[in-house]
């Protein structure tokens, strides 16, 4: 049967492509925003975070790795989890814990400020619940990826997948300020309201309806083969960022001869704009695309590394913003795109387990990034090569993920 001949259920949330995704949609977008919004909000906080704890910058630095390490382990395991029980369930229990450890985060931390413990103790409380925080936030985006798959034909997919990320970059986007303008009234008052927030995903999440599993057609899925490929397409398109935003700081402050604080505020604009061009391309070019334009892909491509050179060859300010915006355009439909790929790569059967795998390579790639950039400060050029030659390489592997999911055979290998 095909999908338009089905009857419309309350369980049917997106349809075809040429049709707006259903308000239905709003809890899973709401969810994803939170994690958005927790991610940049902790780190616009870490000087209060430090204070406050009293476990100095390197206790910090670990408690912070230690949730991005849990991310990144139990993301897999969480999509292997939701392929056996179902989305819903999984990412209402993984918001639930999320809460939980958010929640014990606070606690410890306020106990630490009011001494009531010791610096010593709070700094393993506070690992304990960042770890509890990292992994269950890895049950959320990842798991909302493959809830759109599991609703939308191959066709369609995009716009909900556009609107997932549009939701994670417009959380981005308020942590900053509004962790700035509640820290005058107190300083851990930015925490309460990142717990009332999640306390709001969980209750949205349970209005999120069912997948219903004939709402888009049933995918075998590729060989591991096109899986694998499409993957390092995404990990390179990851590792491209990661090494960017470690550049970008001192690569200002020698260009532009500028200070430190002044280089902090300029890097800091050059990530609004930059984010602002990927949530207006993901809300007005993403979202009216279908699955799978390889063109499309390649130009995006084409945009990320002729932004990579503007930013290496920039001699003014406006060639920053040139090329921020470039990137940041390229990168906010590129990722949409590699993800509808992956998803018809996994099939009906592993998608949960696919994604999950996808946001643990987002996360080392981001790692690998880092570390990439530590080359600028003995070949500038050529760490921007490789940022540069990342978006490329990115495009031929998605590309032949495009080929492997038409023709199943051909991603076995």
């Amino acid at each position: 049967m095909s999908q338009e001949s089905q009857p419309l259920g309350k369980s049917m949330v997106l349809h075809d492509e040429a049709s707006a995704p259903s308000p239905r949609m709003l809890p899973l977008c709401l969810a994803v925003s939170v994690v958005g919004l927790g991610q940049s909000m902790l780190f616009t906080l870490l000087p209060i975070l430090a204070a406050e704890s009293r476990i100095g910058a390197a206790g910090l630095s670990l408690v912070m790795t230690a949730g991005i390490l849990a991310f990144f382990l139990a993301a897999p395991l969480w999509g292997r989890l939701a392929d056996r029980l179902g989305r819903r369930g999984v990412m209402l229990g993984g918001s639930l814990v999320l809460l939980l450890g958010h929640a014990g985060f606070l606690l410890v931390l306020e106990a630490v400020a009011a001494e009531r413990i010791a610096p010593e103790t709070g700094l393993f409380g506070l690992l304990a619940a960042r770890v509890v925080y990292g992994a269950a936030s890895a049950a959320l985006f990842p798991l909302a990826q493959a809830w759109v798959g599991d609703v939308a034909a191959e066709s369609g997919r995009l716009r909900g997948l556009a609107g997932l990320s549009a939701a994670m970059t417009a959380g981005r986007l308020l942590g900053p300020p509004l962790a700035a303008a509640l820290t005058v009234l107190a300083p851990l008052l930015p925490l309460y309201a990142l717990l009332a927030a999640a306390l709001l995903a969980f209750v949205a999440l349970l209005f999120l309806p069912t997948p219903p599993r004939a709402a888009a057609p049933v995918e075998g899925g590729s060989g591991p083969g096109g899986v694998f490929r499409a993957l390092a397409g995404v990990f390179l398109l990851t590792t491209m960022l990661g090494q960017l935003q470690f550049t970008l700081g001192l690569h200002v402050q020698t260009r532009l001869g500028l200070d430190a604080t002044a280089s902090v505020q300029f890097v800091a604009l050059l990530l609004t704009l930059g984010a602002l061009a990927a949530l207006t391309m993901q809300l007005l070019l993403a979202r009216r695309l279908k699955s799978g334009r390889a063109g499309l892909l390649g130009l995006l491509c084409l945009l990320a590394s002729a932004g990579c050179g503007i930013l290496a060859w920039g001699a003014s300010a406006p060639h920053f913003i040139v090329g921020v915006i470039a990137v940041g355009a390229a990168v906010s439909v590129a990722f949409p795109i590699g993800t509808a790929v992956l998803l018809a790569l996994a099939g009906t059967a592993r998608r949960g387990r696919v994604m999950g795998v996808s946001a643990s390579a987002q996360t080392l790639g981001y790692a690998c990034g880092a570390l990439l950039g530590g080359l600028y400060a003995w070949a500038p050029t050529a760490s921007f090569a490789l940022a540069a030659l990342a978006p490329l390489l990115a495009f031929l592997l998605l590309r032949a993920g495009m080929i492997s999911a038409r023709d199943p055979e051909k991603g076995r290998a």
